[in-house]
């Protein structure tokens, strides 16, 4: 079973409860990954690993585009109130990340 904060995650992408940040569309369109590319790693990943920031605490995410081939990492933070959420950045795992 995915920890519990994947879950919240999940149920924050499912809903549209979460924001792009400009970054993050920018890695995108270079990696040419779109937002069904990004929501599906978080929604078939597995949580990476965990980050500490100045900006609060961040989760690596890392799974599959839709074409279920090209790795994806996504950063995603938890806006302060918990109630949506906002995806840092993204970008297609290299053979030595993943």
């Amino acid at each position: 079973m995915p920890p519990r904060v994947l879950l919240r995650i999940r149920e924050l992408i499912r809903a549209g409860q979460y924001e792009l940040t400009d970054h993050a569309q920018e890695e995108a369109l270079e990696d040419d990954l779109h937002r069904v590319d990004i929501e599906a790693a978080i929604l078939n990943g597995e949580l990476a690993r965990v980050e500490q920031h100045q900006w609060g605490t961040r989760y690596v995410i890392i799974g599959l585009a839709t074409d279920l081939k090209r790795p994806v990492g996504v950063v995603f933070q938890f806006n302060p109130a918990g109630r949506s959420g906002m995806i840092i950045t993204v970008y297609e795992v290299t053979e030595k990340e993943g």
